[in-house]
């Protein structure tokens, strides 16, 4: 099955056998309008939406017999597509509304408007849907004219059909951009509103289950591939979003007294964030040292470089180049495939750390510097005149998850030193067996303490 995003809106009342079955087929590539004469019997044109469709939604296009484009109360004053010779369209082309859409050009103003308002993520993904809406209903097929009357309307409204109706909202706020700053004509508020009626609010998606979570993180901590390992543990760690691990830096990574790295600070506004809002994360002993074997493996970095590099599909590392969607997304895939993992999106991490910081009962505005959220949104007074600066909200952190979102779930590991004592250690193996009763183990656990003081008190002697 192809594409759907690579097929054309196509006139449902086209013949089954396809253009070819009317008398007069007009050539293709060429711009309605323009086509010869002995075209003009030709009410198709055999690339996309034609005048003779019939029906439109909710009243965005109303057509007579005549299949002239025209309102129910308005002179049929547009010429009708498909039946100008040469000459009407090198008259038609002195003015400029009645020349047909030169897309690229509508495009490339359209983005040197933007340059300074909308982001640069914004401003990708506007473009995608933009491109997308040209290319299905095949825009250049229209003139500015036509565009500008309830045509433009109808085109809008048939290519929200198809697509999802959760990307409405975004593809509409892309269009009304482009309508006025690439074509520079009013945007069909009308039509388009009867069409789409009243889009639901933005939705929040649901915090997994432990149980989806926890086969996760065991399987971080058996991952042997030192760079997939980080790539998942930052995101299911603390909840980071995937742009976040495209812009961190090594000089956003703090290092301690010892040398070694103690937080990550990042100011989103400076590394260009999905928001500006600043990422302050403690980072507890397991994730320091995934990142010094990760240095180690890597070698030395400037501050500059990217904190997480970009890898190739053959391994080879380049370490001046950030990582991008593609190659996150792809280890991501990759993880979860080799361990066989329940199907979680790195969005699900987000609610779970959240949820994670609310049940310890970390504040609001630490709870923002750990995933790297902004916290104005629904604050109290109480959060507006308490907000904690970088430092404070590390020491929250540091004080109520020591061991870090991952150290909740997982069992921790315990090694045991030199320095622990032998019959202190049989005591309690004693004990757990069911050997001794509580009241003889803690009476033994106090001699064995008396006889450590004194042992310890007789290496002191001179």
């Amino acid at each position: 099955m192809d594409d759907p995003d690579d097929c054309c809106i196509h006139d449902p009342l086209e013949p089954k056998g396809g253009p070819n079955a009317y008398d007069t087929v007009k050539p293709k590539n060429v711009p309605i309008g323009i086509a010869n004469a002995s075209d003009t019997s030709s009410e198709h044109s055999d690339d996309g939406i034609n005048e003779r469709e019939s029906h439109s939604p909710d009243g965005c296009v109303d057509r007579d017999n005549t299949h002239s484009l025209k309102g129910e109360n308005e002179p049929s004053t547009e010429p009708e597509l498909g039946t100008g010779n040469r000459d009407s369209a090198s008259q038609s082309h002195a003015d400029s509304d009645d020349s047909v859409v030169n897309f690229e050009d509508a495009f490339q103003k359209w983005n040197d408007q933007v340059q300074h308002r909308l982001r640069r993520s914004s401003i990708e993904q506007y473009g995608v849907r933009i491109r997308r809406f040209a290319r299905k209903v095949l825009l250049e097929q229209y003139t500015l004219r036509q565009i500008r009357g309830k045509k433009g309307a109808w085109l809008i409204c048939e290519f929200l059909k198809t697509e999802p109706k959760g990307d409405w909202r975004y593809a509409i706020s892309a269009l009304k951009d482009f309508w006025s700053n690439g074509l520079h004509i009013d945007w069909p508020e009308a039509d388009v509103k009867t069409f789409v009626g009243r889009l639901p609010q933005t939705g929040r998606g649901f915090v997994p289950r432990e149980h989806f979570v926890k086969p996760w993180y065991s399987a971080i901590e058996k991952e042997p591939d030192i760079y997939r390992k980080l790539t998942v543990l930052l995101p299911a760690g603390f909840g980071y979003r995937a742009d976040h691990l495209y812009k961190l830096k090594m000089e956003d990574a703090q290092i301690d007294e010892n040398g070694n790295p103690d937080a990550i600070v990042a100011d989103g506004k400076k590394r260009g964030f999905k928001t500006d809002a600043w990422v302050a994360s403690y980072l507890p002993s397991y994730v320091r040292d995934v990142l010094k074997e990760f240095d180690g493996k890597i070698g030395e970095r400037k501050p500059d470089d990217p904190l997480i590099p970009y890898r190739h599909s053959n391994g080879r590392i380049e370490k001046s180049r950030p990582m991008n969607k593609e190659v996150f997304y792809r280890e991501w895939h990759r993880f979860e495939n080799t361990w066989s993992l329940p199907k979680l999106v790195p969005n699900a991490f987000r609610h779970f750390v959240c949820r994670i910081c609310e049940s310890v009962d970390l504040s609001k505005s630490a709870s923002g510097y750990l995933v790297g959220h902004g916290t104005r949104q629904g604050e109290t007074y109480r959060d507006w005149y308490s907000n904690l600066d970088v430092e404070e909200a590390l020491e929250e952190q540091r004080t109520k998850l020591p061991t870090g979102i991952m150290g909740l779930l997982i069992t921790p590991k315990i090694d045991l030193t030199e320095k622990f004592p032998s019959q202190l250690l049989d005591l309690c193996s004693e004990y757990l067996k069911g050997e001794i009763a509580d009241i003889d183990f803690a009476s033994r656990v106090g001699r064995i303490r008396i006889q450590i003081a004194a042992e310890e008190a007789k290496h002191l002697e001179p």
